[in-house]
């Protein structure tokens, strides 16, 4: 194993007592979380748009 190992800091840094859910801890969870939410988001859009668009029959 090379560099020092760091798993004590990074145990007491995810179970510390805190309100914020433990899937968003992390450095880059938040915005790994916004990216998928927003693709999420504009995949329901499109799909609701196609849905209307083939009820209404595309003109």
């Amino acid at each position: 194993m090379s560099g020092p190992q760091q798993i004590i800091e990074k145990q007491r840094f995810f179970q510390a007592p805190t309100h914020t859910p433990l899937f968003l801890r992390g450095p880059r969870d938040k915005v790994l979380f916004a990216l998928f939410s927003g693709s999420i988001l504009v995949g329901l859009g499109l799909s609701s748009t196609g849905l209307v668009q083939m009820i209404r029959g595309k003109k």
